[in-house]
């Protein structure tokens, strides 16, 4: 089975009314450092994706219905690094459940890890797949299937994950968590609570 990845990056906005949000921008300086801020990148840069987040969400009013498990099943704790965000994420491999630690990426097609991470976790059933890169050129690259990929109470059965090269120094996370995930459940993030709020049709 071969994948073909578009590595190129689209501006994706996500709104939702009656929540207050500020804008995000991301973008990759000249040292291929990932930078996320709520301002636009310096003159001359052009940012790789844009997205709104949520300053503060609304408060939560109780129902009286005595489901204390309701609301901790419709949010998921985060860790901010920066203006980036953190997800606790599990993967289901070979029969075995792995931890790991995820950089919430919108401008990402697809879910990816570092390559370092793979070795650590001992991935090692890699499918062959095509990227495509800015300017229409073709590499090859790797890919893994994973039995799952759970965030917090949302879980995607036989996902797929692009492997990637890690540039720069070591990061306090494995990859990047993009939106073949993030698109099929309906979410925000407040950032001054540090959670991800899921969103039941």
């Amino acid at each position: 089975m071969r994948w073909i990845v578009c590595i190129c990056v689209t501006a994706i906005m996500i709104l939702f009314a009656s929540v207050p949000l500020a804008e995000m921008y991301s973008w990759t300086d000249e040292n291929g450092v990932k930078n996320y801020s709520n301002e636009p990148p310096p003159e001359g840069v052009e940012a790789s994706s844009s997205w709104k987040e949520v300053v503060s969400a609304p408060s939560a009013v109780e129902d009286g219905s005595g489901q204390e498990g309701a609301a901790d099943q419709r949010e998921t704790k985060v860790t901010r690094l920066g203006n980036g965000v953190i997800v606790p994420v599990t993967f289901g491999y070979k029969g075995r459940q792995i931890n790991m630690k995820l950089l919430v990426d919108t401008g990402a097609e697809y879910t990816a890890v570092y390559e370092p991470a793979t070795e650590t976790y001992q991935l090692d059933k890699f499918i062959p797949l095509k990227a495509l890169v800015a300017g229409g050129g073709v590499v090859d690259a790797k890919g893994l299937k994973v039995e799952y990929l759970r965030v917090g109470p949302k879980t995607q059965k036989d996902a797929k994950v692009v492997v990637i090269k890690q540039t720069g120094a070591p990061t306090d996370y494995n990859g990047l968590l993009g939106m073949s995930f993030l698109a099929d459940y309906k979410h925000y993030i407040d950032l001054e609570r540090k959670v991800i709020v899921w969103i039941d049709d």
